[in-house]
């Protein structure tokens, strides 16, 4: 299953916000005789090219691979991802996972990295030349959800985490007693700076608590209730980080309101 969900309705609304990407992800358009070298390499046979392309069935190189059903490209990011020199394509598709190709002077072909980002992303421009990634990606299980918000260079094998969101609300009337948490990031801004450098803005809101009167009363009707969240109104926060080309650091004047969000959005044990 695709763990970015893009519409997935829940309670009070926040969920949807926390499944739903707070930016714009980057999107490469490939023309169709580079979609149709690309898919051909991925799964040969079995591509599919018109207006939904992609595969009958994931593609050796994903991480899931032979997995059959609709496997079709539903994000592509073009970019130098590997070297500052390399011209380099992270494909998603749907129910498969991303997979990364890169482009040389003879045609396309499959790069072996494993550790690459399951999510949406942004590029950034490093001072060396390379581009590394922003990404969001949610997890969403029977009573959980959780997002982050990720920094890294590829391969991914660390990844600095700049903020996360937790909703637990989906399991709150099964566990009345426990702290119930509703979290989401709301929207992320990149602005441009000078000489490779950039600000990251993350807006996000959290409550956490027990359950609310009307929430109870939600739980006892059973199924088909809407309004389940914790009795404390939400807090609004304002996170900011700077990108010196090369790294992320959190910004001094957010220290505080970071300490102050990752406490409330935390998970209840």
């Amino acid at each position: 299953m695709r763990r970015i969900l893009v519409v997935f309705a829940l309670a009070g609304g926040c969920a949807a916000q926390l499944t739903s990407p707070p930016f714009a992800p980057d999107s490469a358009k490939l023309e169709r005789a580079d979609l149709s070298e690309i898919l051909g390499l991925l799964c040969p046979g079995q591509e599919v090219i018109g207006d939904q392309s992609g595969c009958r069935a994931c593609p050796a190189a994903s991480a899931h691979a032979g997995a059959r059903g609709d496997a079709s490209i539903i994000g592509a990011l073009r970019g130098r991802l590997l070297k500052p020199d390399s011209d380099d394509l992270l494909l998603d598709l749907n129910g498969c996972g991303p997979v990364l190709l890169t482009h040389s002077s003879s045609g396309w072909f499959v790069d072996s990295s494993r550790d690459l980002p399951d999510g949406v992303c942004r590029k950034l421009r490093g001072r060396d030349g390379r581009d590394g990634l922003v990404c969001y990606s949610a997890t969403v299980t029977q009573d959980l959800e959780h997002a982050r918000l990720e920094f890294s260079y590829l391969p991914a094998e660390q990844k600095t985490a700049l903020v996360s969101a937790l909703d637990n609300t989906g399991g709150a009337c099964e566990a009345p007693k426990r702290v119930v948490v509703q979290s989401a990031l709301q929207e992320v801004r990149f602005n441009s700076g000078t000489g490779g450098k950039m600000s990251l803005n993350v807006t996000a809101r959290c409550r956490r608590g027990p359950l609310s009167p009307r929430s109870r009363a939600a739980c006892a009707r059973g199924p088909g209730f809407e309004d389940i969240g914790p009795a404390a109104p939400f807090r609004n926060f304002r996170i900011d980080y700077i990108f010196n080309g090369e790294t992320f650091s959190l910004a001094p004047a957010s220290r505080l309101s970071k300490q102050a969000y990752d406490a409330c959005a935390a998970e209840a044990k």
